[in-house]
């Protein structure tokens, strides 16, 4: 759209304009080029620096200890001992537990959180004075080498003090091949499985014909069903099984008188004891009675 034209007022002289139409093209051209720039830094550029920045904040807090283990007791109801302590995090100032673990999920660094957690626990437990612990983890966790390998590696003594909870989802049957072949290697480790929450959200008795759990853990909504013998029904097809139940969210008096009606062996809630850090130099290893309430 270019025109050379010769000048009228001086010789061997020509001159090149553009139209204006073409110019008024040009401008706008370069204005919806500039403006598509700006929208997608604004949408997807700025979006991603703040998202690795808090992912790098994030793994530093890891890695400098700012979380750590607290641990709720579960009680034998056939002696009132603690058979085991379900392990829970927690982090240095005001951070909601809750929002620690989807904030660790959402950022992809569970299996650098629970490493870390699983070292505490080494270094804890002998405070404790228990032989059995009780780690939570996912069908993810199950399917990362690392922490296989983790797993495998640590002593003998150690792996049978371990049960490990795993929470049904639907990771669990998405992957539920390597699942299965991680849970048959680390068996024949010596450790045990718990299903968790059996109850709540994707409840399906296939999850324990499927994968071979060592304890049952029903979710605290069943034990407020108004319809005991539903609940005392389902506990019967566990002891039938062989499967031991662990009952949460036992809190109180009322809680306990229900329970005494069915044939399940251990308990856990906030009768019993709530969350608690783990005793500095061995100054005891009871932490049942805490009166403080906390949500798991």
């Amino acid at each position: 759209m270019e025109k050379e034209t010769p000048s009228n007022f001086i010789s061997n002289l020509s001159y090149v304009y553009q139209y204006k139409a073409v110019v008024n093209t040009s401008g706008l051209f370069y204005a919806s080029t500039f403006l598509l720039s700006f929208a997608l830094f604004q949408l997807l550029i700025i979006p991603y620096l703040i998202f690795t920045f808090d992912k790098s904040n994030l793994k530093r807090r890891i890695i400098k200890g700012d979380f750590f283990n607290v641990y709720q007791p579960i009680i034998d109801a056939s002696n009132g001992e603690i058979f085991s302590y379900e392990i829970f995090t927690r982090a240095q100032g005001h951070d909601n537990a809750l929002s620690i673990i989807k904030n660790i999920k959402h950022y992809n660094l569970h299996v650098e959180h629970t490493l870390r957690q699983l070292d505490k626990l080494e270094e804890e437990k002998a405070q404790l004075g228990c032989q059995n612990f009780q780690v939570n983890l996912s069908a993810k966790h199950l399917t990362d080498k690392k922490i296989i390998n983790y797993l495998s590696k640590i002593s003998t003594a150690s792996r049978r003090e371990i049960i490990i909870e795993i929470t049904e989802d639907e990771d669990l049957f998405k992957h539920r091949l390597k699942v299965k072949e991680a849970m048959r290697r680390l068996r024949e480790l010596e450790y045990r499985f718990a299903l968790d929450d059996f109850g709540a959200g994707f409840s399906n008795f296939s999850y324990i014909f499927e994968f071979e759990f060592d304890f049952i853990k029903i979710d605290k909504s069943v034990l407020k069903f108004e319809n005991t013998e539903f609940f005392l029904s389902l506990v019967k097809v566990f002891n039938t099984l062989k499967m031991p139940c662990i009952i949460e969210g036992v809190e109180d008096d009322a809680d306990k008188k229900k329970l005494d009606l069915i044939d399940i062996k251990y308990h856990q809630g906030w009768l019993y004891g709530s969350t608690e850090k783990a005793p500095k130099n061995n100054q005891g290893s009871d932490l049942k009675g805490s009166d403080a309430k906390d949500a798991n």
